[in-house]
Order: structure tokens, then C-alpha cells, then sequence
């Protein structure tokens, strides 16, 4: 019995030790992965973060390429009406409906002018504010999600943005063909 007891407490003893350190192998093993699975997934939040960036500077690359290609062409014929608008205007001061128009079609250019301008220049300044934090995001392992929120709600604004002058694009074309008829 004696001996027994001394198998039984040995074995017992043998048991303890071969399941610590098989659970601290383990665990030290579930550390490893975890710390993987953790730089993985912070590589992969940076790798979103970069596409939406790359994506907003896609959109907003558009949104010039509209103002570039449409707005500056409607700005153009704009100048080289104003002119001679400006000339019947004076002549018809009588003509209250001539004035009215004439005051919407200027408001139109100007509300076009101003809105490719200084709103766009508003939204580069904001592009260029997110690429920084995004820079700093890597530098200084910050939550990207914060980010990226910023980053949707101006690619939001972007959009937004070439749609709202897309419609000023379509008042002044149906007011420039009202006050075109009275340039002929």
C-alpha cells in the first residue's frame, strides 16, 4: 500500500506539473496569436484607412475634373456675355422683367463661381488635414476609426458638393438660354 500511495502521489505530483506547463505553453501560444491576430488587424484597419483616403482624393480628383471641364466652361460664357448684358441692362431700366432675370442669372454665376472656389478649397484643406492624421495615425497607433468616419462624411461632402453644382450647372444653362435671348 505504501507503495501505491507513493505511485499515486508521484504521479499526482507529475500530473500537476505536465498540465502547468502545458498550460502556460498554451497560453503563452494564445498570447502569440493574440498579438498577431492584433498587428494583423491593426494592418488591415490601415490598409482600409489608405483606401478610403485614396478614394476620397479620388472623388474630390473628379469634383475638379467637373469644375475643370463644365464650371469653367459656363464661367466662360459668362464673361464673354457679361458685356453686352451689361450694356442691355442699362438700356432697359424700364424693362422690370429684363432686371429680375438679369439679377437671377448673376446670382446664378456668382453662387457658381464661389461654390467651385473657395468651398472646394475648403474641402482640399480637409483632404489634407485627414491624409496628416492618418500619417500621425501610424506614427502614433491612434483608433482609425475616427478617421475613417472623418474620411466618409467628407467623401459625403464631396459628393454632395459636385450634386449641388451639378444643379447650379442646370439653373444657370436654363437661365442663360432665357437671358441669351435678349443678347440676340
Amino acid at each position: 500500500m505504501k507503495l501505491s500511495i507513493k505511485h499515486i502521489l508521484l504521479s499526482t505530483l507529475s500530473l500537476t506539473l505536465i498540465s502547468r506547463a502545458v498550460f502556460f505553453y498554451l497560453n503563452k501560444s494564445t498570447k502569440k496569436d493574440f498579438l498577431n491576430s492584433n498587428d494583423k488587424i491593426e494592418t488591415l484597419e490601415s490598409e482600409i484607412l489608405n483606401l478610403e483616403i485614396s478614394n476620397l482624393k479620388k472623388n474630390y480628383e473628379l469634383l475638379e475634373a467637373y469644375n475643370y471641364n463644365v464650371v469653367l466652361n459656363r464661367l466662360q460664357t459668362a464673361k464673354a456675355n457679361e458685356l453686352k448684358l451689361q450694356e442691355i441692362y442699362k438700356d432697359s431700366i424700364v424693362s422690370e422683367k429684363f432686371q429680375i432675370k438679369y439679377k437671377e442669372y448673376n446670382d446664378c454665376v456668382n453662387l457658381l463661381y464661389n461654390t467651385t472656389t473657395h468651398e472646394t478649397i475648403h474641402l482640399q484643406k480637409k483632404i489634407l488635414d485627414l491624409v496628416e492624421k492618418a500619417g500621425e495615425n501610424k506614427k502614433n497607433n491612434l483608433h482609425t476609426s475616427t478617421i475613417q468616419k472623418d474620411v466618409k462624411y467628407t467623401s459625403s461632402l464631396i459628393l454632395n458638393k459636385k450634386n449641388n453644382i451639378e444643379n447650379i450647372c442646370a439653373k444657370f444653362d436654363s437661365l442663360h438660354f432665357v437671358i441669351n435671348t435678349y443678347i440676340k
